[in-house]
């Protein structure tokens, strides 16, 4: 799918019993899913006082995707970002080394 030159917005994903989902739906809701468990995790084993503003999210994304499918990140990234306050960082992966030294 990431290969794939038409990913877009308009991509559907279809479950098992053939119902089709918008694909930024589909990733928005399990981004959405693991910020929630880390934070929960967090709270329970580090300190309830821990806020989401308190933690930097980043996503990152193989090099070798194409543009398309790295748009296709910034959107969900995007769309998470605006339906919980969140904050996330989209960044190529073999970016990351060169920005996790620079933090």
């Amino acid at each position: 799918m990431f290969y794939n030159q038409g990913l877009n917005r308009q991509v559907e994903v279809e479950d098992i019993n053939g119902k089709l989902m918008p694909a930024i739906t589909i990733f928005s809701m399990a981004i959405n899913y693991m910020r929630k468990h880390l934070m929960d995790a967090l709270k329970k084993e580090v300190s309830d006082m821990i806020k989401q503003s308190d933690v930097m999210f980043v996503l990152t994304v193989p090099a070798i995707w194409n543009d398309a499918s790295k748009q296709f990140m910034r959107e969900v990234a995007i769309a998470v970002s605006y339906s919980d306050l969140a904050t996330f960082n989209l960044i190529p992966l073999i970016e990351r080394r060169v920005w996790h030294s620079h933090r």
